[in-house]
């Protein structure tokens, strides 16, 4: 499968670029006092930006279906972590039960859409993968974060 990407041009960079530099100047202008936060959080985007470039870039390349399980295992694992994180009240085994319910479901959506939907070979492919299971688990994270939170409150 050829690899193919969408290349970002210099103009692009500056117009975006722009759009930060409007906002700190109507911060400024009206004395909100964000210049510096807005200036520090574009300075964060960028480099995290650069960071997940490089490890997606690593990612992409991986043809080895146990390396891809491994890394969409620790997704699971950190989603998981998260969702628990984010709730007040907790239960003896909070995490562990966040862990099977996000891994199975997740698993099998992305493996539904992966398989039967997109039909993409081989079926580890991570270019497709990676992201599709991201976006469930980014999806699921919050429903079970909320779900958690008002089950522990009720």
């Amino acid at each position: 499968m050829a690899s193919s990407y969408i290349q970002i041009g210099y103009g692009q960079v500056a117009l975006a670029t722009l759009f930060i530099l409007i906002n700190m100047g109507l911060s400024f202008g009206l004395r909100l006092g964000l210049e510096q936060s807005l200036g520090l959080a574009a300075f964060r985007m960028v480099g995290q930006l650069l960071l997940v470039g490089y490890i997606l870039q690593w990612v992409f390349t991986l043809s080895n279906p146990i390396l891809v399980i491994l890394l969409a295992l620790g997704m699971t694992v950190i989603a998981g972590v998260s969702s628990v994180n984010r709730t007040r009240r907790r239960f003896t085994s909070i995490y562990w039960s966040n862990f099977i319910s996000l891994l199975s479901s997740s698993f099998l959506v992305t493996g539904i859409v992966v398989s039967g939907i997109l039909r993409v070979q081989p079926w580890y492919e991570p270019q497709y993968l990676i992201p599709l299971l991201g976006m469930v688990l980014g999806n699921a994270l919050t429903g079970t974060s909320l779900s958690l939170d008002r089950f522990m409150e009720d």
